[in-house]
């Protein structure tokens, strides 16, 4: 029986810690959850855990630790190949790409196949690093924002709405269906314009339609080629 995995966050995962061992120090993550899912998934039966799917939402970038990420870029190497994912090839893999020892060697691998967590429960570990994720993430745009900010900024209003873009995609990300991505490229964009904005002593030219002026950030600016088009 495969377990599918989730495409938006139920609300009985929310009392599930996300930063490991209370440490608020530390950016989010959950240690236990990342060790869970490695355990499931090289102690998985046959069949049991569908790699495919669980790719699709679980990203290795979304794993805090690294030996973990590295751990998890080996399950799905040999997934990929059509073998067997269990102790013996992924160990295989770790050597094949000189990562074995960054992660601890074989010891660190038997470690986490003695956690012997329910392989039924993958989806919900899943889902608690996802989430540690979108919070650090969420972290590392707020302070660019912040960093920005302190710089002069020309239209405060479009910067704040920039900026609210930024977390509104964010949140839409969260509870979207489809799998989440590399966050960092979509909002690409709109970070280039909001530090922009903030660095640009040259304000923009109203247009003298007001309309117009609050869609363009204030009018026209320098530097930018603005197509219009109407029936």
């Amino acid at each position: 029986m495969t377990h599918p995995f989730p495409t938006s966050v139920p609300a009985q995962v929310s009392n599930l810690r996300a930063i490991d061992g209370g440490r608020a120090s530390l950016p989010a993550h959950n240690l236990d959850a990342e060790l869970a899912v490695l355990a499931s998934l090289l102690l998985a039966e046959v069949g049991e855990v569908d790699v495919a799917e669980l790719r699709a939402y679980l990203l290795p970038q979304h794993f805090y630790a690294s030996d973990h990420r590295h751990i998890y870029e080996a399950i799905l190497a040999v997934a990929d190949a059509g073998a067997t994912v269990d102790p013996i090839t992924v160990k295989h893999q770790l050597m094949q790409v000189g990562r074995l020892n960054d992660v601890g060697g074989a010891g660190y691998l038997t470690k986490i196949i003695d956690l012997v967590p329910t392989v039924s429960g993958i989806r919900d570990y899943a889902r608690i690093i996802v989430d540690a994720w979108l919070v650090r993430e969420a972290e590392g745009f707020a302070a660019r924002i912040v960093a920005a900010a302190r710089q002069p900024v020309v239209d405060a209003a479009h910067f704040v709405d920039s900026a609210r873009k930024v977390f509104e995609e964010l949140g839409q990300q969260h509870g979207r269906q489809e799998a989440p991505t590399d966050l960092g490229s979509g909002f690409r964009v709109d970070f280039a314009r909001i530090e922009a904005e903030a660095q640009n002593p040259v304000p923009p030219c109203p247009t003298g339609l007001e309309g117009l002026d609050r869609i363009m950030g204030g009018g026209w600016w320098r530097k930018k080629l603005i197509v219009l088009g109407a029936r």
